[in-house]
């Protein structure tokens, strides 16, 4: 099962909600946006591709709060243990990640 290539980015569609696309092509992977229940819930359009390529989509963004967890908890250590000769590359990728998700990038 293969995703939408990334990187990803989030685009406010206004009222619409938000879609996320491909950085370099602009090609929609999925659309969140409120829907109009009882509970306004955020729906999320899988977009374009195969039915597999929808499916790994929403596998991937399902496990998008697991990652960034995964991910703070990684940029947590590198900043308590301060690495001799550790990678300021690995760590300027790990800062630029959060900021991404946290929607500052």
């Amino acid at each position: 099962m293969e995703h939408t290539p990334g990187p990803w980015r989030a685009y406010c569609l206004g009222s619409e909600g938000y879609q996320v696309r491909r950085d370099n092509d602009g090609v929609p992977a999925a659309t969140v946006k409120e829907s109009f229940t009882e509970r306004m819930t955020p729906i999320v359009y899988a977009m374009g591709g195969s039915f597999e390529a929808q499916k790994a989509n929403a596998h991937l963004i399902a496990a998008a709060p697991d990652l960034l967890e995964a991910l703070l908890a990684v940029y947590q250590d590198i900043e308590i243990q301060d690495v001799p000769g550790g990678s300021d590359e690995l760590n300027f990728l790990v800062q630029q990640s959060i900021k991404k998700a946290g929607g500052e990038a």
